[in-house]
């Protein structure tokens, strides 16, 4: 399929209503060998901090409406960007989501679960035990059949809306960049993404393998292991396929990188790392994803003597960062003390 084809394809598939377009920042205080450094600015994308994933929703909205789906059963974790970003906008369109969520009731109402609780009573939230989170699958069935019951059409939306609706909103991504390169009159060689549920940097690669770019995606599994991304790779694949029309080969111009920090654990190197971004480059990060793929991309940077022009997505998530305040002002207060202590020396 022509890339013009497929342009009226996905744009065919997207709400009107949400602005996908967004630019690209060089960055300029980060060390690295022979090599310019660009942020694309998709954190800058929906007020509520969608960022990457409002892409998603471009398409998934839609569907849900032209289908008069008029419940959705989201599942994800308290502090999730996914459930905070996305609960509002359903109840925009007058569909009444559910949120099975992953805790306790006793949850420290703090950062993005604080903000989900503005939009949704507990009566819509479903807290599951950790210990029962292993059968959320047939938990999420018994919820849909009890909505069902209530005469309610409803659907079970997985964790990250990582499903085939989301897909051709998902591919906006790529479209988008090539649309950076022809503003910025520039041709990104590699190109960093983190990877949640392993969905938006799939269908990356996907998109990048099927046009023959020539790019290189790095992608740090901020989540997910390398056997997992390869098995979800493949289920993508089968939807790009049905979307282009014809049979493609497997990709293999992409490189998985282990994650460098544990997953949802924020530590004091990840948010002195954020400040330092944040000061340098007046830029606001979360510690979750961006801090660390950006740690990752300047090791990659120097290990791999990477060049060029090096385009690193900035996916959002900025809220998620209120849930880290104790540890951002612990941190902020040893700055201070650090720098205090080194002016009374000198």
């Amino acid at each position: 399929m022509p890339l013009e084809e497929f342009c009226k394809r996905v744009v065919a598939t997207l709400s009107p209503h949400f602005q996908l377009h967004s630019r690209v920042t060089r960055l300029g205080n980060i060390h690295r060998i022979n090599a310019d450094l660009y942020l694309k600015r998709d954190d800058e994308l929906g007020v509520l901090g969608g960022g990457t994933k409002l892409r998603k929703y471009a398409s998934l909205l839609p569907w849900l409406k032209k289908n008069q789906f008029n419940c959705c059963i989201l599942i994800g974790g308290a502090y999730s960007n996914h459930l905070t970003a996305f609960v509002p906008l359903l109840i925009e369109e007058q569909i009444e989501p559910i949120v099975l969520l992953r805790g306790e009731p006793e949850l420290k109402m703090k950062g993005n679960f604080l903000l989900l609780q503005t939009f949704l009573d507990r009566i819509n939230i479903r807290f599951i035990n950790r210990k029962d989170w292993k059968n959320i699958d047939a938990i999420a069935h018994q919820e849909w059949f009890t909505q069902k019951q209530k005469g309610k059409k409803a659907i079970i939306i997985p964790e990250g809306a990582a499903m085939p609706p989301s897909f051709s909103g998902c591919c906006s991504l790529f479209l988008d960049i090539l649309q950076n390169e022809q503003e910025y009159h520039k041709q990104f060689s590699n190109i960093f993404i983190d990877s949640g549920t392993g969905f938006t940097a799939s269908v990356l690669v996907l998109c990048n393998h099927y046009f023959q770019t020539q790019k290189h995606i790095h992608i740090h599994l901020t989540a997910l292991n390398a056997e997992e991304f390869h098995e979800n790779l493949l289920k993508w694949q089968l939807l790009m396929e049905k979307f282009v029309g014809e049979k493609i080969t497997t990709p293999q111009n992409f490189t998985l990188y282990p994650p460098l920090f544990r997953f949802g654990k924020v530590n004091q190197t990840l948010v002195l790392e954020l400040i330092r971004f944040a000061r340098t480059e007046g830029i606001l990060t979360n510690p979750i994803y961006t801090i660390p793929l950006l740690i990752c991309t300047e090791k990659a940077i120097h290990e791999k003597r990477l060049s060029g022009n090096i385009l690193v997505i900035h996916s959002g998530g900025l809220l998620s960062t209120l849930g880290y305040d104790s540890t951002l002002a612990s941190a902020l207060h040893t700055l201070t003390k650090t720098k205090n202590t080194k002016n009374t020396l000198s």
